[in-house]
């Protein structure tokens, strides 16, 4: 992953493909595979290796259904769907991107949610639909005001209980000095 994000792709493929292809330890159908296909498949797509990027994200998807890693179909799924937006086969990039979306939904993994809409909203806008493209766009601010909302409902929680914490403390200090 270093190599990845260091931009040295030919070194992060070069030791993707060795966990990929090595049956020593029965990697077959392994997470670990599924993940280092994932990863293959970025470096695949940032040299603007479409087919193989495509063939590798469809491979781990399957291996992600086997293991039923979710996180791993969303990825999948999501980077399928950059694949043919790259490829302006905008269509095939939207079904695989509402697949995504209803994976992330089913699973309750919002954490993807954001990615997914900001790509439909890219593609949408790409292939000139700006009706759906708001549309999408409106998903992604509820979706983020409803994030803020948890966090603040969250952070106000924690402040009470801080407050009852201290406000006992002091009451506990005041009966015995």
């Amino acid at each position: 992953l270093c190599y990845l994000n260091k931009g040295k792709f030919d070194s992060a493929s070069f030791h993707f493909l060795r966990v990929i292809n090595d049956d020593e330890f029965n990697y077959k159908n392994s997470l670990l595979k599924s993940k280092s296909l994932l990863n293959l498949g970025i470096v695949y797509l940032n040299q603007d290796n479409l087919a193989k990027a495509l063939a590798v994200f469809q491979k781990s998807q399957v291996i992600c259904r086997i293991n039923k890693d979710q996180s791993g179909i969303i990825l999948a799924l999501i980077n399928i769907g950059e694949v043919y937006t790259t490829l302006g086969k905008y269509k095939q990039a939207e079904n695989y991107l509402l697949n995504a979306l209803e994976e992330a939904k089913g699973f309750g993994q919002s954490r993807h949610l954001e990615a997914i809409y900001t790509r439909l909203v890219a593609v949408n806008y790409d292939r000139k639909d700006y009706k759906q493209a708001f549309g999408y766009q409106n998903s992604y601010i509820a979706l983020k005001d409803s994030i803020y909302n948890e966090v603040e409902a969250k952070s106000l929680e924690n402040l009470f209980n801080f407050v009852c914490i201290l406000g006992t403390y002091f009451l506990i200090a005041n009966l015995f000095p």
